[in-house]
């Protein structure tokens, strides 16, 4: 008897990594991009899973392809550490703080926990 061929969509999707980056998550991320181009920042943001397993998210200059910032989750899965060449590092406890602080501009009593630090940094 002859059996067809058949190849099922799935077996060509690409698999999403276990530790990648949540939508709600690549959201928050791609509100980030778009206030800094509203702002006149010619920059491209882009998720990518690091050499040991873990998400992490680039900030970066179109014009020379230089990093501004990178997000990577905190301890534990808790929280994001936000740190770059032009900035101080800081954390911030939730994805909701993280679009607050980053993604609306939204500067009002906001401030992330700095670390190892005693000034927040320019964003």
């Amino acid at each position: 008897m002859f059996k067809p061929n058949v190849i099922k969509l799935e077996d060509k999707l690409p698999k999403k990594h276990p530790n990648d980056w949540s939508d709600e998550e690549l959201e928050v991320f791609e509100n980030i991009e778009a206030v800094r181009t509203v702002y006149g920042r010619e920059c491209k943001g882009d998720a990518d899973i690091s050499e040991d397993g873990n998400p992490i998210w680039v900030l970066y200059s179109t014009d020379n392809g230089i990093p501004i910032f990178f997000i990577v989750r905190g301890p534990k899965n808790i929280g994001y550490h936000v740190f770059g060449p032009s900035r101080t590092p800081a954390y911030v406890r939730s994805l909701k703080e993280l679009q607050e602080g980053y993604a609306f501009m939204e500067r009002k009593n906001y401030s992330p926990e700095l670390i190892n630090s005693t000034s927040q940094g320019e964003f």
